[in-house]
């Protein structure tokens, strides 16, 4: 019960015990973090299989050409998750 806080409640939402201090871990319920494309190299391991599955015409393919296909569906579908 209660309000649900995130990182961009207005500190004039915030209950006043909470206005003049920085947020602690035990203000949060849940924590999650993105890591695709930091930690995770998520275009090597799609290009290699992309290559070895493909065959001799993936082979060829540029790096550019193999994620073409998503790019474009990303923008065509913005609103969804990628």
């Amino acid at each position: 019960p209660g309000q649900r806080l995130t990182a961009s409640t207005p500190v004039s939402d915030l209950p006043s015990h909470k206005r003049n201090r920085p947020m602690a871990l035990k203000d949060f319920k849940v924590l999650t973090f993105d890591v695709v494309g930091t930690l995770i190299d998520f275009e090597s391991g799609v290009l290699n299989a992309v290559r070895r599955i493909g065959g001799p015409a993936a082979a060829k393919l540029t790096d550019d050409e193999i994620f073409a296909p998503y790019l474009k569906g990303r923008e065509l579908n913005y609103d969804r998750s990628s």
